[in-house]
C-alpha cells in the first residue's frame, strides 16, 4: 500500500527500533527462565527415578525445545524490525526531501497533490510543468516507501505465523476434572490442594485481560484449551445454583487469597459458559443453552410459575442458607413447604432472594455475558422492579414479604456489560434480526422510573457507552482506522435512546416521575442520567441537525411528527432532561459548548487558511451549527427550570446555576469526542478558555413564564460576545493583524494587549459597551480579510438560533 503525505509527516522515528528492543527483552527473559528451569530439573533427576520421572523428563524436554524455538523466532522478529527501521527511515527521509524541494520551489504539498501557493509573487510562481515534475518525484519516493513497507510486513507475518505454530498449545481440560472439582465439598470440608486444583482449572478455562478486551470489542475469543467449555458445563450442571452458592460460601469461610481467587474464577466461569463469542480449541462455544437449566430458570423467574409440589424440589429451590436453617429444625422444612403451598407468593419471594444472591456473586467477578443472557437479565430486572413498584404486588408476593435490597441491580451490573445486549435493548431489536420490536418501552420504562438504591449507577451501563464506542478503532495496530461496525451499532443505540427519551409521553413521565409537580429523572436517579449524558454527549451535533457522516442518523432523525410543527422539539426535550441532574447538566451542556467552540474555530480557520477551503466558505455552516447548539443549551436549561418550578425567583436561580455549571466545565474530558465529530477534525486543544464569563449572562428570564419556552436574549450582548470569542480564537491560532488600524481596534476592544498578544482581560465587555466592541472587532476583521465576513457569520447565527427557538425575543442595548 502506498502511504500518503500525511502518513509521512506523522512518521515517528525510532518506533520500530523501540519495539525491536522490547521483543529482545521478552526473548531474553524467556531464555533465562528456560535455563533456570533446566538447571533445577537436572538436579531433580539425580534423586528421582522410575517411570514417572522418565515421563516428566520427556515432557520437560518437549517444553524446552518449544521454548528454544519461540526464543529463536522472537529474536528473528527483533532483527527484522531493526532492518525495517533502517530501510524505512531512509525511505521516509527521501520522501520528505522531495516534499521540501517542492515547498522551496513555491508549492504547497498535501494529500490532494502539489499546487502553487496562493498569494505567491507572480514572478516566482512555478509553472504547471514544474508542479508535475515535483509531484512525480514525490510519487516515486512514496511508491518506494510503500514497497519497502509491504516487503517487511510480509516477512514479519511469516515469522509470526511460524512463532504461533511453534508455541505449545495448552493442555486440554477433561470433564473428569469437573467431576473432581464439583466433589470438593463431599466430605464436608475444603482441602487446600483441592482449592488449588479448582483455581488452576478455572484459570485455564478462563479469560485474561486481553481476551476480555477482545470480547468487549465484539471479537471472538478462540484461545481456550480444548475441553474448556465442556469442563465448565460439567462443573455447573450437576450441582446447579445450590452447589454453586454452597461452594462460594465455603470459599468465603476459608478466606485465603487462593480461596478468594477461586471464588471469583468460579463466578467468572458462568459468564464464560454463557458467551457465544467464546470458542475453545475443540470447537465448542459458549451460549445461553450451555447454562444449567436451573440457572436459566432463575434468570427468567416469573411469579406465575407453579410452586414446587414435593418437599425435595422445594428444598432444592432455596438458597443454601435457607435450606440449612430449615434442616437444623426437625419438621421445619415440611411446615415451610406446607405454608408455601398455601401462599405461593411466598415462594416467589424466596426465589427472588436466591436470584439476588446468585447474580450478586457473579457480579463480583470480571467477565462479559453472552448476548442472550444479557438480554434475559435486563428483561428480568425490569420485570422484578416493575412488580416491586406496582400497587398490586400483594397479589403476587406474600403481603409480609419485603423485596430484597438492591433488587435487580446485580442482574443489571452483569447484563449490561455486553454492548450488543445494550444496543438491542435501546433499539428494541431484542432478537437481532434488524427489525425493532415494540418491547423496548416495556423493558426501559420500569427500569427508568424505578428509584434505585445506587441512584441508577448499575442501569447506567446500559446508556453510557455509545460516545466512547463510536470512536473505537479496529485494533491495536489500527490507530487511525475507526471500527465502522461498532460505530454503526453505537449510532443506532444512541438514536434509539434519544427517540425513547424524547417521546412526548416518556418525556412528561421523566419530568414528573411520581405525578404532577414531582421530582424529575435527574433528581430520582442522578447516576443514571449522568451515565446517559456520557453516552449521548458525542451526539450533540446530530441532535442539532449538523450534517454528520453517520450511516444511521439521517438529517434531524431524532425529530418526529408527534411534536407538531415545532423544529428541534425532540432535541430540546433531551437537553431539558439532561439539565435536571447536576452532573448530567455539567457533562452534556459543557460538551455542547465545547462543540460550539469547534464550529467557531471552523470559521476562524476559514479566515486564516482560505487555501484549505477552495471556493467553498464554511461561514454559514459554522454559524448555523454553533447557533443551533447554543439555542438548545438555552432552551433546555430554561425548559427544565420551568418544569421544576413556577416561581420566577427559583427559575432564575436554577437557570443561573445550570449555566454556571455548563460554562465552568473543564473540557478536557470532551476534547477527543468532540474533535472526531466535527467535519475536517478541527483542533480542539489550542486554548479552551475562550468562552467569556459574561456569555452566561446574555440569557434573561422573562417577566412571566410563556408557552414554548419564550425568553429574552440581549441582541447586542450576544453579538458582541460572538465577536470577542472569534477575535480571541483568531489570536489563539498565532495570527497577528498586519494593519495598524486593525491592531488598534482589537486593542481598544480588549482582545489584544499593548504588546499585540492575547489580552489577559477575562471579560472585555465588563467595561465597554457591546455595540462599540462589535464595531471595533468587525472593522478589524474586515480590514484584515477584505470582506465583512464577521457580519455574515453573526447574521446567520441569529437566523439559525431562531430555527430552534422561534419564540425568542431579542432586545438591543448600546
Amino acid at each position: 500500500m502506498i502511504p500518503t503525505i500525511t502518513d509521512v509527516r506523522n512518521w515517528k522515528p525510532a518506533v520500530l527500533h523501540d519495539r525491536a528492543q522490547a521483543v529482545d527483552t521478552v526473548a531474553a527473559h524467556l531464555d533465562s527462565e528456560r535455563g533456570a528451569l533446566t538447571d533445577t530439573a537436572l538436579t531433580l533427576w539425580q534423586s528421582w527415578h522410575g517411570r514417572a520421572a522418565d515421563a516428566a523428563e520427556k515432557h520437560l524436554d518437549r517444553e524446552r525445545r518449544s521454548v528454544v524455538a519461540v526464543v529463536e523466532h522472537l529474536r528473528h522478529v527483533g532483527d527484522q524490525l531493526r532492518r525495517a527501521d533502517t530501510a524505512l527511515t531512509w525511505s521516509v527521509l527521501a520522501v520528505r526531501n522531495a516534499i521540501a524541494n517542492a515547498e522551496r520551489a513555491g508549492f504547497t504539498v498535501d494529500d490532494s497533490g502539489v499546487k502553487p501557493r496562493r498569494h505567491a509573487d507572480d514572478s516566482a510562481a512555478a509553472t504547471q510543468d514544474a508542479a508535475a515534475e515535483h509531484a512525480e518525484s514525490i510519487r516515486r519516493a512514496l511508491a518506494t516507501l510503500g514497497e519497502l513497507d509491504d516487503h517487511y510486513a510480509h516477512i514479519l507475518r511469516e515469522i509470526v505465523a511460524d512463532l504461533a505454530a511453534s508455541t505449545p498449545k495448552p493442555a486440554p481440560l477433561s470433564p473428569d476434572e469437573a467431576v473432581r472439582d464439583r466433589s470438593i465439598l463431599d466430605d464436608g470440608k475444603l482441602d487446600r490442594d483441592e482449592v488449588g486444583r479448582l483455581l488452576a482449572n478455572l484459570t485455564a478455562a478462563g479469560l485474561d485481560t486481553n481476551s476480555l478486551a477482545d470480547l468487549a470489542a465484539g471479537r471472538q475469543v478462540t484461545h481456550l484449551p480444548a475441553g474448556a467449555i465442556r469442563y465448565l458445563e460439567e462443573l455447573y450442571h450437576r450441582g446447579g445454583v445450590g452447589q454453586f452458592l454452597r461452594l462460594q460460601n465455603a470459599l468465603d469461610e476459608d478466606g485465603s487469597p487462593q480461596a478468594v481467587a477461586a471464588g471469583r474464577a468460579l463466578s467468572a466461569g458462568i459468564l464464560t459458559l454463557s458467551n457465544e463469542s467464546i470458542v475453545d480449541d475443540g470447537g465448542h462455544s459458549g451460549g445461553w443453552d450451555r447454562l444449567p437449566p436451573d440457572v436459566r430458570a432463575l434468570v427468567q423467574l416469573n411469579p406465575a410459575d407453579s410452586a414446587p409440589a414435593t418437599l425435595d424440589d422445594y428444598l432444592r429451590s432455596l438458597s443454601p442458607f435457607e435450606r440449612s436453617r430449615l434442616e437444623t429444625d426437625p419438621g421445619a422444612a415440611a411446615r415451610a413447604h406446607a405454608e408455601m403451598l398455601r401462599d405461593p407468593g411466598s415462594h416467589y419471594a424466596q426465589r427472588l432472594g436466591v436470584q439476588n444472591e446468585f447474580w450478586g456473586r457473579v457480579a463480583d467477578s470480571d467477565g462479559i455475558p453472552g448476548t442472550r443472557l444479557g438480554i434475559e437479565l435486563v428483561e428480568s430486572a425490569a420485570t422484578q422492579v416493575g412488580l416491586s413498584d406496582s400497587t398490586g404486588r400483594s397479589a403476587i408476593a406474600s403481603a409480609s414479604y419485603a423485596f430484597p435490597n438492591g433488587l435487580g441491580e446485580a442482574m443489571l451490573d452483569v447484563g449490561t456489560r455486553n454492548n450488543e445486549t445494550n444496543a438491542r435493548i435501546l433499539t428494541g431489536d431484542l432478537d437481532g434480526d434488524g427489525s425493532p420490536e415494540t418491547r423496548r418501552d416495556a423493558v426501559l420504562t420500569p427500569l427508568f422510573v424505578h428509584e434505585w438504591e445506587d441512584d441508577g449507577a448499575s442501569l447506567g451501563r446500559l446508556t453510557s457507552w455509545m460516545t466512547e464506542e463510536s470512536l473505537a478503532v479496529q485494533g491495536p495496530g489500527d490507530a487511525g482506522s475507526l471500527d465502522t461496525e461498532r460505530r454503526d451499532r453505537a449510532d443506532r443505540a444512541a438514536l434509539g435512546l434519544v427517540q425513547y427519551l424524547s417521546h412526548g409521553e416518556n418525556y412528561s413521565r421523566f419530568m414528573d416521575m411520581s405525578g404532577p409537580d414531582t421530582s424529575s429523572l435527574g433528581e430520582v436517579n442522578p447516576a443514571l442520567l449522568h451515565a446517559t449524558s456520557q453516552g449521548l454527549v458525542g451526539y450533540i451535533p446530530h441532535l442539532a441537525g449538523v450534517d454528520t457522516d453517520s450511516r444511521e442518523w439521517g438529517y434531524r432523525a431524532a425529530e418526529s411528527s408527534d411534536a407538531g410543527d415545532k423544529r428541534f422539539a425532540h432535541a430540546q426535550r433531551v437537553f431539558a432532561l439532561m439539565s435536571t441532574g447536576t452532573d448530567a447538566n455539567t457533562t452534556f451542556m459543557g460538551g455542547a459548548l465545547a462543540f460550539h467552540e469547534t464550529y467557531d474555530r471552523a470559521f476562524v480557520r476559514s479566515l486564516v487558511e482560505p487555501d484549505k477551503w477552495g471556493e467553498i466558505s464554511p461561514d454559514t455552516a459554522a454559524a448555523g451549527n454553533a447557533a443551533h447548539i447554543q439555542a438548545l443549551v438555552d432552551t433546555g436549561i430554561y425548559g427544565a427550570a420551568v418544569e421544576q418550578s413556577r416561581d420566577q425567583e427559583n427559575i432564575a436561580n436554577t437557570v443561573a446555576e445550570r449555566r454556571n455549571q455548563a460554562y465552568d466545565t473543564g473540557y478536557t474530558m470532551m476534547r477527543n469526542a468532540v474533535a472526531s465529530f466535527v467535519p475536517a477534525n478541527f483542533t480542539v486543544g489550542m486554548t479552551m478558555d475562550m468562552l467569556n464569563p459574561s456569555v452566561r449572562d446574555t440569557f434573561t428570564i422573562p417577566e412571566s413564564p410563556a408557552e414554548n419556552f419564550a425568553f429574552t436574549m440581549n441582541e447586542s450582548q450576544i453579538t458582541a460576545e460572538n465577536d470577542v470569542r472569534i477575535a480571541r480564537l483568531l489570536v489563539g491560532t498565532g495570527w497577528t493583524p498586519q494593519s495598524p488600524s486593525a491592531t488598534d481596534d482589537l486593542t481598544a476592544a480588549g482582545v489584544l494587549a499593548e504588546n499585540s498578544t492575547l489580552s489577559p482581560e477575562p471579560d472585555p465587555l465588563s467595561n465597554r459597551s457591546p455595540q462599540s466592541v462589535h464595531e471595533l472587532v468587525r472593522n478589524a476583521v474586515k480590514t484584515e480579510f477584505g470582506s465583512d465576513r464577521l457580519y455574515g457569520y453573526t447574521d446567520e447565527y441569529r437566523r439559525s438560533y431562531h430555527d430552534v427557538a422561534p419564540t425568542v425575543h431579542f432586545t438591543s442595548t448600546n
